[in-house]
């Protein structure tokens, strides 16, 4: 069957039969070709988008027409959001699908659909324009986008979204989107601005450091001077401050000690090392 030419009369057999709506099975059956021949032959004979009646669309031109995938469009339908008729042709992969334009413009009036549909991604210049205008301005923006133009925190505007504080919508997996009108009912999260801690004490801090040292533990005069506990250990180890017990300070003393007397180096040298470097 491969490679044999068409004939004037299959090809009217074949009008015929598409005109009746037969399934493609049964087309193929008869006139003794392959699937993927009868759509291909009824495609350049004009029937590639074959429907109930004239002027209905399938699902693959009325996707092209909105500028989304075709996957898309059938989920719609399957979900409801967009009306759809099953045709008598089948495919090999089920029914096709038969849309009228008064059924996409409903679609796209309908405001619960807008966010499913960007009207700058429809094809035809005049059905753009007029789901634009219906829109009258309103427009929709991801999260990230909200947080950029508001000065927002990572996550603040997901966060308002879970909380129930943020109204959006999305559509089914896809981005949550959040409409322009909607953005008043966002209240300002609160923020906390920790303050950063200092790498190394001041002059003035080192000197109450050394009157309270021993007297405090490491902890206390961190928070005490708003530094971080290796700050108060470099601190006193500039100042020669003795070891407070068996802290990892200690700990680091007795490795540096054995290695220095591995090396050959006295003890002295060792403390005074200790003392200098800024550790």
């Amino acid at each position: 069957m491969n490679g044999r030419l068409w004939t004037q009369d299959e090809d009217d057999r074949l009008v015929r039969m598409l005109e009746r709506h037969t399934p493609m099975a049964t087309i193929a059956r008869r006139l003794a070709r392959t699937l993927s021949g009868i759509r291909t032959r009824a495609t350049r004979l004009g029937f590639g988008g074959v429907t109930t009646a004239a002027g209905d669309l399938t699902a693959n031109k009325a996707a092209r027409l909105l500028g989304v995938e075709h996957h898309t469009l059938t989920r719609w339908i399957r979900d409801g959001h967009l009306h759809a008729t099953r045709t008598r042709v089948r495919y090999a992969r089920g029914c096709m699908f038969a849309l009228t334009r008064e059924a996409i413009e409903a679609f796209l009036a309908s405001e619960s659909n807008w966010h499913r549909i960007d009207p700058a991604r429809i094809a035809d210049p005049a059905l753009r324009s007029w789901a634009t205008e219906i829109r009258g301005g309103r427009y929709f923006l991801r999260l990230h986008e909200i947080e950029r133009r508001l000065s927002y925190g990572f996550n603040s505007a997901g966060n308002a979204v879970q909380s129930g504080r943020l109204r959006a919508v999305r559509d089914a997996r896809g981005p949550w989107l959040v409409r322009d009108d909607w953005l008043p009912d966002l209240a300002a999260p609160p923020r906390q601005f920790r303050p950063r801690p200092l790498r190394a004490l001041r002059p003035e801090q080192c000197s109450e450091l050394a009157e309270r040292w021993g007297q405090e533990s490491v902890v206390s005069l961190a928070l005490r001077f708003g530094v971080s506990g290796s700050a108060v250990h470099r601190a006193a180890r500039r100042l020669g401050l003795p070891s407070l017990g068996k802290g990892h300070w200690a700990v680091n003393d007795r490795r540096r000690k054995s290695s220095r007397a591995a090396a050959g180096a006295s003890p002295s040298d060792d403390e005074a090392a200790a003392r200098v470097s800024p550790r």
